[in-house]
């Protein structure tokens, strides 16, 4: 493995949210936005749920929906948001209410690992209700997917019950490591 992976499912939620924030035309813009290999492996359908791909082409897939639609990081954010209810539906939703924040962010690694491989967690709980994850290995990502994750993170601890949630990303040095600080009440 090359660098950082991310879940295959993660690109088609990405494109079905995309077309239902912002319409179908709005998908196939960004799509043919992307660079040709890519273009190719989603219209031939190499690109699987379940298969890993590099979380670079994933940056290449933010980046030309920014080139189409220039929603800049707020946009990536929202997109990140509905991506993350789209992937937790059914069963997953229901297990979120019966957790707590903390208890969720205390077993972020495996929530991590659901979505991207060759990616090392690190959880620090700071003081009730504020916690920083920090991921290493994320040199492919870019602001806009680290956007799109903050996003995610911030359902995620509405679902498990927290209010008033905030989640920022910093990059930080060594090892393309980039730190959520995520707050709720």
């Amino acid at each position: 493995m090359a660098g950082a992976e991310i879940r295959g499912a993660t690109f088609s939620s990405f494109l079905e949210c995309l077309a239902e924030l912002r319409g179908q035309a709005s998908m196939v813009g960004v799509r043919s936005a992307l660079p040709r290999r890519l273009q190719e492996d989603l219209e031939r359908g190499a690109l699987t749920r379940v298969g890993w791909y590099p979380l670079a082409d994933f940056t290449e897939l933010h980046a030309a929906c920014d080139r189409v639609l220039a929603g800049g990081e707020p946009f990536a954010h929202r997109l990140g948001r509905t991506t993350m209810d789209r992937e937790t539906r059914g069963l997953v939703r229901y297990v979120l209410v019966l957790t707590s924040p903390e208890l969720l962010m205390r077993h972020s690694h495996r929530v991590v690992t659901t979505f991207l491989r060759g990616v090392t967690p690190r959880l620090d709980l700071l003081e009730p209700g504020r916690c920083e994850l920090g991921l290493e290995g994320m040199a492919e990502g870019s602001p806009l997917v680290f956007s799109g994750i903050a996003g995610g993170m911030e359902l995620l601890l509405e679902r498990a019950g927290a209010r008033g949630v905030t989640v920022a990303w910093r990059a930080s040095a060594g090892r393309g490591r980039v730190v959520f600080d995520a707050q709720w009440g």
